[in-house]
């Protein structure tokens, strides 16, 4: 049986000591899985701080409708990732660049 290549660079990535990283970058690219083009249009993942994601959303409605949805989307992320990585997610109306 083949291990998928993303279980076995989180497991290099932990002997390495750069687990944190690596657990940011992985959210970061599932992100637009888990939201969806739609959203992930409209929103930029800023980084990963201990267990808290931190999302920049366009101004408007994007931050409140996304705050309803925040707890589907730490359970969706965790499931993909294989363990608790996230808690809470935060929304942050800012400009997108």
């Amino acid at each position: 049986m083949l291990t998928p290549l993303r279980s076995i660079l989180k497991s290099a990535a932990k002997s390495l000591g750069l687990e944190r990283a690596a657990n940011a970058a992985f959210v970061e690219e599932l992100w637009p899985e888990v939201a969806g083009k739609e959203v992930a249009a409209h929103t930029r993942v800023q980084g990963l701080r201990g267990r808290t994601l931190l999302i920049d959303t366009e101004p408007g409605p994007w931050a409140q409708d996304l705050t309803v949805q925040r707890a589907r989307y730490v359970q969706e992320l965790n499931r993909r990732m294989g363990e608790n990585v996230v808690e809470e997610i935060r929304f942050r109306q800012r400009p997108l660049t």
